[in-house]
């Protein structure tokens, strides 16, 4: 079974996510969580960064692409549907911006390839985001958007047993936003998308959120303000995951 993230930025997709592999775990369950592996948000978890990670991190981010795609391309076979997905998508709404583009190609490849072995899994496999936060951002830095080829890259996308999106009041989302760009050295900042761009992500996931709603996808929004609250969004959450484990085994 495979469970998809999807959020603004912020929202705490990778700590909810996080949340519900351990409790998964704590309840037998055979479970992997597949992480974005945004190195901010490993900060964030830890609490501070390793000395030199002010450097160690985007050095990381500049030199990690041509390493990932060479092991996925390696590992996709060629005419498998995780492979087609990976040298269509960013073509249908390229980013206007050739950093991103070739940011945004290399994670559709990494992704694809996760996915892939994600598909051979017996167990629980969580994706803290994957393809329908990448429809998302190529959305939200794409000329060529439009409805069309939004829903052309929907279709296009292999989809999640369970997709969990994630909302938070607006003015929330800023805050947060705000004190994580403070956290972030210059080199970081360059490599993540600014304030004004990360606000109108939001109104991209609802557009996008929109036109999903026509197709038959399992979906379940949770919204999160503080602990307490995702705490019991956690619970929610196990249940319709084991839930759909149950429904998954009887099909079998």
């Amino acid at each position: 079974m495979i469970v998809e993230f999807c959020g603004p930025p912020c929202v705490g997709k990778t700590t909810l996510a996080n949340a519900l592999c351990e409790r998964l775990r704590q309840r037998g369950a055979a479970v992997a969580l597949a992480s974005s592996y945004r190195p901010s948000e490993r900060r964030d978890q830890a609490g501070s960064a390793p000395l030199g990670g002010q450097f160690a991190d985007p050095l990381r981010r500049l030199i990690r692409p041509m390493a990932e795609i060479l092991s996925a391309v390696s590992g996709l076979k060629p005419a498998s549907r995780e492979a087609m997905v990976a040298r269509r998508l960013v073509p249908l709404m390229p980013p206007d911006s050739i950093l991103w583009s070739i940011r945004l190609r290399q994670y559709a490849w990494r992704l694809s390839h996760l996915w892939a072995k994600a598909g051979e899994d017996n167990g629980i496999v969580i994706f803290d985001q994957a393809f329908v936060q990448l429809v998302c951002s190529l959305v939200l830095l794409s000329a060529a958007a439009n409805e069309s080829r939004i829903t052309e890259a929907l279709d296009l996308v292999p989809r999640s047993d369970l997709l969990v999106r994630m909302h938070a009041p607006r003015a929330l989302l800023q805050t947060r936003l705000i004190k994580r760009e403070r956290r972030q050295g210059r080199i970081d900042r360059m490599l993540e998308f600014d304030l004004a761009t990360n606000l109108r992500s939001i109104d991209v996931l609802g557009a996008v959120s929109g036109l999903m709603e026509r197709q038959s996808v399992r979906c379940i929004d949770i919204g999160c303000t503080d602990l307490d609250e995702r705490d019991s969004r956690v619970g929610t959450l196990e249940d319709a995951v084991l839930e759909g484990v149950v429904v998954e085994a009887a099909a079998a």
